[in-house]
């Protein structure tokens, strides 16, 4: 029933004051994510004179966590990975997840609505409910038709079609990083054969011992050349630049390290090395010719690596997805409004909006993080790995020759028998 036209005054200033409070306290716990990844980044990063300080910051935040992500597992890793404690721990790193910071903006706008809804439906149009179950005019008591209320129905029929965009940008993201990773995965694999062919089909003679360790050298310098020019091409000069010239002036010659900085294009430049380096190995020409094939393989995949670096998905498409998103999240909050009805003062809806907000906004996050996935792969790891694997089976070619296994002719014999030996 209505309350009386002229209530105590003490209980209807105590039932606005709760009002108020119980809505900045929602808020508050709605957003308490936003105060606290600030002070995180505020820790990280420094203090922020003005707003567009903290907006330069926000992104710097978000690109380097990127590189949080360039996980390399092994079998302990996995053993943790299905730890059944892996949701509690998820929940209690929330604020350092380089995801939720860059949701600030977009949640907290959201959540603002929501908050401005509640606030001007009660106060202004509607009417409030006091602690006591009884309702009071609004406070500014203006018409009906002012209030911030909108039908479920057309946000229950676009939520499928909705749900559809985002679904299907968010799987093609994902077969772009699969896509880099498989790529990546054929570099090391077909570095390996290169190395795997090049020291074991070599011939050593005493007459000419230093030129060929010389060549495997070369080869061994070869394969890390390209997949550290690959890797430095992928990534941004600002993050790898200095890096990169530091450990190619490290392990290349004062010539041949210029040159290949110098180079426009590092890993046609790095290839050519490469194709050198086999052209000096002491081996038959059909055998050199089988790996060249590795080579020509890795001339493929750095072609794939440029196409998903310079070809995103169709900017129409991620943008007209993201417009639909904001207008429908940003409107969700009216639509609200009659569904907590049961809810004290519908003060319920601000979390749910909230809620419903980091879903939709996070999953739209998770497309954007994976569209580009070379900054977020494990190039370094895997470019050093390459190069590992290629000193170990130097080390191993060595330890065979120091051990006589290597003599002249022992791994060849007659040149007629060698033709017929590759031709079956």
């Amino acid at each position: 029933m209505k309350g009386s036209q002229t209530p105590s005054t003490i209980m209807t200033k105590s039932s606005c004051l709760l009002l108020l409070a119980l809505i900045f306290l929602l808020t508050d716990v709605a957003t308490s994510f936003t105060t606290t990844s600030n002070v995180f980044i505020s820790s990280k990063l420094g203090t922020f004179s003005n707003d567009n300080d903290y907006g330069a910051a926000l992104l710097n935040y978000g690109e380097e966590s990127r590189r949080h992500r360039r996980t390399v597992y092994g079998s302990d890793d996995w053993v943790k990975h299905r730890d059944p404690n892996r949701f509690f721990r998820n929940l209690s790193t929330i604020f350092d997840s380089g995801v939720v910071v860059q949701l600030l903006n977009e949640v907290t706008t959201v959540t603002a609505i929501a908050v401005f809804v509640v606030l001007w439906n009660t106060l202004a149009v509607s009417g409030y409910v006091d602690l006591s179950g009884i309702e009071h005019e609004p406070i500014l008591n203006l018409p009906k038709q002012l209030l911030l209320a909108l039908p479920p129905a057309p946000f229950s029929l676009s939520s499928s079609v909705l749900g559809l965009m985002l679904v299907f940008r968010t799987n093609t993201c994902y077969f772009r990083w699969n896509e880099a990773r498989s790529c990546w995965g054929m570099i090391v694999q077909h570095t390996r054969n290169i190395m795997r062919m090049g020291t074991s089909w070599s011939e050593i003679d005493k007459a000419d011992e230093q030129l060929c360790r010389e060549a495997l050298k070369n080869l061994e310098l070869g394969v890390w050349e390209f997949s550290r020019s690959l890797q430095r091409h992928l990534l941004t000069a600002k993050e790898d630049e200095e890096a990169f010239q530091k450990e190619v002036r490290a392990r290349l010659n004062p010539k041949a390290a210029e040159e290949l900085i110098a180079a426009p294009h590092r890993p046609t430049r790095a290839l050519f090395d490469l194709t050198l380096a086999v052209e000096q190995l002491k081996i038959p020409y059909l055998r050199r010719i089988e790996i060249d094939k590795s080579i020509v393989v890795l001339c493929d995949m750095n072609g794939a690596c440029e196409r998903l670096l310079t070809s995103p998905i169709p900017l129409v498409y991620t943008r007209h997805t993201a417009r639909i998103l904001s207008l429908w999240l940003l409107l969700l909050p009216l639509s609200l409004w009659n569904q907590f009805g049961d809810s004290w003062n519908h003060i319920g809806m601000i979390p749910c909006s909230f809620i419903i907000a980091f879903f939709f906004f996070g999953i739209e996050e998770l497309a954007v993080q994976l569209e580009e996935p070379f900054s977020i792969l494990p190039l370094a790891a895997l470019s050093e790995g390459i190069y590992a694997r290629a000193t170990e089976y130097n080390r191993s070619f060595d330890q065979d020759y120091e051990a006589g296994n290597l003599k002249p002719g022992m791994r060849f014999g007659n040149p007629n028998q060698q033709r017929e030996d590759y031709f079956g």
